[in-house]
């Protein structure tokens, strides 16, 4: 049905125009906001299009006929690790620690 892949850090998504669910598939897909198509049948897409088109994905039941690349898996690993870290910085998880690693190195005072 899909076959997801990576190049130049950007997800790619190929469709298969033999599968019955192309066209809910390829609904899905164009309803994405930075899906470029490559060439026949061939996407660019980003990080967090990529996660709503597997949500979306789920969510109808197209579970069936995905595959992904080793390297496209790779990806969606640093993307996502990359994700949590920034989501940890915004709940301020790491504050304690740079409070004490700056303790006494910052001057306070005013002029």
């Amino acid at each position: 049905m899909i076959f997801i892949d990576c190049k130049k850090g950007q997800f790619t998504a190929q469709l298969d125009l033999k599968n019955p669910n192309y066209k809910n598939v390829y609904l899905i897909l164009r309803g994405l906001l930075s899906v470029k198509n490559i060439k026949d049948d061939l996407y660019s897409l980003s990080y967090r299009d990529f996660k709503i088109l597997k949500e979306k994905l789920d969510q109808f039941g197209l579970v069936s006929g995905r595959k992904m690349s080793k390297e496209a898996l790779e990806l969606y690993k640093r993307c996502a690790a990359q994700d949590k870290r920034n989501q940890d910085i915004k709940d301020g998880i790491h504050n304690d620690a740079i409070s004490k690693s700056l303790a006494g190195k910052l001057d306070y005072s005013l002029p």
